[in-house]
């Protein structure tokens, strides 16, 4: 028998490493001056390519099922969608006039030139790419495929938590710490419920229509914020 190189990692701790690695490098790319459009391209590399790497380092492991769920299903996801848009601009609309939105303001500005229509094009690249990127990589990546090798509650937490982590990586310096203290608490939360309803239908349609439509309402909410609506 052949002997296994001394540095040849387990399919377990491959998979982690290459998570953490992932969530790593787009939190620095997140930060850094970079314009927009690198930054999305560098994600879509990431998030979609360390998958394919380590399928096709594993291909004897179970994959996802991406074909399209049943009609009911479909129809309870759009009621649900609707009903999620109507509630966070609802209840952020509430919120903002006891909130100081000028620093989101001016970041927003510096980011997407203050024009309708580079925001209109963004808007639908965050709504519908990005969210079928974080779902791909958070939710099939490093909690479907994780759980097939790590107790189910074990690397449902840690997905959960990484996926919180990294959104604050794209919020630094926006909110004040105890807000901060809220969104880690709030997007874990958030994570650990996609993974249970994907668990449930082992898919990433149900996340991924749920985690689009909170994108909308909160672009929608920066609309407002910008004066375009």
């Amino acid at each position: 028998m052949r002997d296994q190189h001394p540095f040849t990692l387990d399919p377990t701790r491959h998979l982690i490493l290459l998570i953490l690695t992932g969530c790593g490098l787009m939190a620095v790319i997140d930060a850094s001056p970079w314009p927009y459009p690198i930054k999305a391209l560098c994600k879509m590399t990431l998030f979609i390519g360390i998958p394919f790497t380590w399928s096709l380092r594993h291909p004897d492991w179970p994959k996802t099922d991406l074909k399209l769920p049943t009609r009911p299903l479909v129809i309870k996801l759009l009621w649900l969608a609707l009903a999620e848009i109507v509630a966070i601009v609802a209840i952020i609309g509430l919120v903002l006039p006891w909130v100081d939105t000028s620093l989101l303001e001016g970041v927003l500005r510096e980011n997407f030139d203050g024009r309708p229509w580079v925001f209109l094009g963004v808007t639908v690249y965050i709504v519908i790419i990005n969210a079928f990127l974080e779902e791909w990589y958070f939710r099939d990546f490093a909690y479907l495929r994780l759980r097939q090798c790590l107790p189910q509650n074990m690397a449902l937490i840690l997905s959960a938590f990484l996926f919180s982590a990294y959104h604050l990586a794209l919020m630094a310096g926006l909110f004040p710490l105890p807000l901060y203290i809220i969104f880690v608490i709030g997007l874990a939360g958030v994570g650990a419920v996609f993974n249970v309803i994907d668990d449930r239908y082992n898919s990433l349609w149900p996340s991924f229509v749920i985690h689009a439509s909170a994108n909308l309402a909160m672009n929608l909410i920066a609309m407002q914020i910008l004066g375009f609506l």
